[in-house]
């Protein structure tokens, strides 16, 4: 009897152990951080966001935060947190200077890969900025005036200065003493006269441009059953999208006929209504197969986006984003204004477009540039879309755009974003960087399956993509045979990246880094591409990756030295797997290290360091022979927290047709 519970007992301990085993063998790093954010508070201040990320099944601990000021190398800034906040807040910096930023996750098993960057340029020193967000409520006689408080310029506020006029021209400034109030009731108005404000705010180094305008009209008063009525804040103007279409020419030079969109899915990278691609579908359908093309700017956020293109005669949509914080469905009223003048007012303005809901669009058009607008809206989670669809007859010179918005209190919201849009002649927009986003989509058409593609460098469509930093391509094959996206060239294949595209797929890959990287089909290697990504300054790169030093080369060792190649068949049938793992790090900085994944085909990841020496060289010796497996495995070699290259290869014990 007791023997049988001995027994039990230690069958009970080894499978406890065994369970024990196998959630610790379960335990990984924490998954890639998403959602970093960066947003400068004033001159010596930015603080950083960012969502939390999978644990790998052990707590998350800390994070590991990278930084690089203006155009030093990245350093790590804090190596651990040492708790799970999901922000942080960076102090003590210089005024108007650029940083960038990567945030990585930190359990026990050791700190997993680092975010996309987000970068913020810390407020300048000078005089304030203008007042935000002016807005009136009018009575008897006099009106209430109430503005959200600037960026004071590094210098306390000591006044706010109020102007009004009665025809929009000429001002009189209203004697209220010096105040660091955000609010004022100018007083001594005539009932039944329009009046136009504005608030200037002034510290030691100045005074600032005006704030917007903002026009009230004093009246009696209106008694109502309560005797009271409540103002609450104006919608917020939250973002608008440019975007414009094109029809696709097929390979013998006609439309092709509309089957399915081929457009990116914006939704995945920026605010979008989705409700548009039902009316894009009826109002372009005519034009075959079409691409939309676009951007998205976020008016919560100071960040770099280059200016929008388009031509006259050519589709476009503008999607303007709008909430409000007791209903969006409250939303009343959005005017657009557009002009080439610096700032935009409500005066000035060469074209006005005029939304009230439940009433027919307003168009203000005095020279006649515009050959059609539309209008369409979706309430689409909390928020308001207000999508126009328009096309411009005439070329407009590079403009600014004022947007107002109000609900039923008719207290308005202003935003207006200088030099944002231009349309101009074909002949005229050769001259620009055109649409350098975030986003690029590139197609590998029929054509590439045959050399003559090469003659009118069409084998990938652009041949040459266009990114910002950090951006993601995308492309498509929409052709009926196998393709590769295959890093460097047919003499020298760097590794940087690989992708065999079968009929119909898509594939993605991110560029964290500046420079010029060339790419061709390992199947048919007439057929070459090149992505460029651009810095933040939008300045062409110089850099082009010398593919004479691969970012990863492989090497069997095993018996000889064997370079395996991406996506090669390495064939053994022994238990023993003997590899040297190396490569070239052209982005050196500071860092000295590179991290060295090797995910195994039962998807089991190991990670390695290597030492990366002064001339950017890294070496280092893998064996396998406890873990072999026959099946596909992937190497990844990541540098500052980004993927720089990568290479997958099939080991079989026997050849593969």
């Amino acid at each position: 009897m007791n023997k049988k519970r001995l027994f039990l007992f230690f069958s009970l301990v080894i499978l406890f152990s065994f369970v024990l085993s196998e959630n610790a063998f379960a335990q990984t790093e924490p998954d890639r951080v998403t959602g970093l954010s960066a947003d400068a508070i004033s001159p010596t201040q930015i603080d950083l966001s960012w969502n939390e990320p999978y644990d790998g099944e052990s707590p998350i601990t800390g994070y590991q935060i990278e930084r690089r000021q203006a155009s030093n190398p990245w350093e790590i800034y804090i190596a651990d947190t040492g708790n799970t906040s999901t922000t942080y807040s960076d102090q003590g910096l210089d005024p108007d200077t650029r940083y960038r930023y990567k945030v990585a996750a930190i359990n026990v098993v050791g700190i997993g890969t680092a975010s996309a960057t987000a970068s913020a340029t810390t407020l300048e020193l000078g005089v304030p900025s203008p007042p935000l967000n002016l807005q009136g409520s009018p009575t008897c006689c006099e009106v209430t005036l109430a503005w959200t408080a600037p960026y004071d310029g590094g210098f306390p506020i000591i006044d706010y200065i109020i102007e009004y006029s009665d025809d929009g021209n000429n001002w009189t400034e209203y004697d209220d003493g010096l105040s660091i109030e955000t609010s004022a009731v100018v007083t001594g108005l005539t009932t039944d006269t329009e009046y136009y404000f504005r608030v200037f705010a002034v510290n030691s180094q100045g005074t600032s441009s005006a704030s917007n305008i903002i026009s009230e009209t004093p009246s009696m008063p209106v008694i109502t059953s309560t005797g009271t009525s409540s103002i609450r804040s104006p919608p917020q103007i939250q973002g608008i999208g440019f975007y414009k279409f094109i029809s696709h020419i097929g390979d013998d030079g006609d439309i092709k006929e509309y089957d399915a969109p081929l457009n990116l899915p914006f939704d995945q990278y920026f605010p979008y209504s989705e409700f548009s691609d039902e009316t894009d579908f009826k109002n372009y359908k005519e034009m075959g197969a079409y691409k939309k093309t676009g951007i998205y700017y976020d008016f919560s956020k100071k960040t770099l986006t280059p200016k929008f293109f388009a031509e006259p005669n050519q589709p476009i949509q503008l999607q303007i984003r709008l909430w409000d914080f007791f209903a969006s469905s409250k939303i009343e009223h959005l005017s657009l204004y557009t002009n080439s003048a610096t700032p935009i007012t409500m005066q000035n303005s060469d074209v006005e477009i005029i939304f009230d809901k439940g009433k027919p669009l307003d168009i203000k058009d005095p020279n006649g540039i515009f050959k059609y607008v539309d209008v369409s809206t979706s309430y689409e989670d909390e928020w308001l879309w207000i999508n126009l669809d328009l096309m411009f007859q005439e070329p407009m010179t590079s403009s600014g755009i004022l947007l107002q918005s109000w609900h039923e209190s008719r207290i308005p919201s202003f935003v207006q974003v200088d030099d944002i849009w231009e349309i101009s002649n074909p002949q005229s927009n050769s001259e620009h960087i055109d649409e350098i986003n975030l986003t690029a989509e590139v197609e590998i058409t029929h054509g590439t399956s045959n050399p003559t593609c090469k003659m009118d460098d069409s084998c990938f469509t652009p041949s040459h993509a266009e990114i910002l930093e950090g951006g993601i391509v995308t492309w498509f094959n929409t052709d009926s045979f196998t393709h590769t996206v295959t890093s460097g060239s047919i003499d020298n294949n760097d590794n940087r990246f690989g992708y065999i595209l079968f009929p119909g797929q898509t594939v993605q890959h991110e560029f964290p880094y500046k420079g010029i990287y060339d790419y061709y089909c390992a199947l048919h290697p007439w057929a070459t591409g090149s992505v460029v990504v651009y810095g933040a300054d939008l300045e062409k790169p110089e850099i082009s990756f010398d593919e004479s030093q691969p970012a990863l080369l492989v090497k069997s060792t095993s018996g000889g030295s064997l370079i395996i190649e991406n996506n090669d068949v390495f064939v053994t049938s022994s238990k023993d797997l003997h590899m040297n793992v190396s490569g070239h790090i052209q982005e050196l900085s500071a860092s000295n290290t590179v991290k060295i994944t090797i995910i195994h085909p039962d998807k089991i990841t190991k990670s390695m360091t290597a030492i990366v020496n002064n001339d950017g060289f890294y070496s280092l010796p893998v064996v396998l022979n406890k873990h072999w497996l026959e099946g596909t495995y992937e190497i990844i070699t990541e540098y500052r927290g980004e993927q720089v290259a990568q290479l997958s290869f099939l080991v079989s014990d026997k050849p593969v047709n």
